[in-house]
């Protein structure tokens, strides 16, 4: 892997707190080979499908919403998980768009929102 690649790779989980999706991944010029090398490596760890952190240690609360927000995209944190003093130790919540399938797993609540806006539960919603 050329070093750019790799500085755009960093940049991206820099700027999330470590998370990244493949699709991002991709984007910055990571090819499938190369991901599966540093998955081997352990450079890079799956927290959801199509998801990864970049260190094998239990995720930060920050981390975990991150990595919800990016499995569940597109997807916002809602209810009190949108709050700045959001409690660090309850639920993850996360607005999912209606048309989007996606699996509940513990510790992540989630909440459809219609096509015409993004709410949850009557609330504002702020992308992670």
């Amino acid at each position: 892997m050329d070093p750019g690649t790799m500085a755009e790779v960093r940049a991206v989980l820099a700027r999330q707190d470590g998370v990244a999706s493949w699709s991002q991944l991709r984007a910055a010029g990571l090819q499938r080979h190369h991901l599966d090398r540093m998955l081997r490596r352990r450079e890079l760890v799956r927290v959801h499908p199509r998801v990864y952190a970049d260190h094998s240690g239990p995720l930060t609360w920050s981390q975990r919403a991150w990595a919800a927000v990016l499995h569940a995209e597109p997807a916002a944190l809602c209810l009190d998980s949108a709050e700045p003093q959001a409690d660090r130790s309850a639920v993850i919540h996360v607005a999912v768009a209606a048309e989007r399938r996606w699996r509940h797993r513990p510790g992540y609540g989630s909440t459809a929102w219609p096509a015409s806006g993004i709410s949850c539960a009557g609330r504002p919603v702020r992308r992670a």
